[in-house]
């Protein structure tokens, strides 16, 4: 008789722990279609955002290191001796 009653028990159990999951799983399903309806394209920004500002000099230092750069890629020797 135990174990008529402890099947029973299991069986119980187990129904109960499955119903309980399908209706979690089933508000989780609800709850997805109504987040994409409001927000349809979460990192879309449709708005251009300005270039970053530099941040190691100021704009002056900053210019005359990229024109020296550049002098010194191409090759330039006159435009280095003038920047030194």
């Amino acid at each position: 008789m135990n174990r008529k009653k402890l099947g029973h028990f299991l069986l119980a159990a187990l129904l109960s722990f499955a119903s309980v999951t399908f209706a979690t799983a089933r508000a989780q399903e609800r709850e997805a279609p109504l987040d994409k309806i409001l927000n349809p394209l979460p990192e879309f920004d449709p708005f251009e955002k300005p270039p970053a500002a530099p941040q190691f000099f100021p704009d002056g230092v900053d210019k005359r290191a990229r024109d020296v750069l550049i002098d010194a890629l191409t090759n330039q020797k006159e435009s280095l001796e003038q920047h030194l």
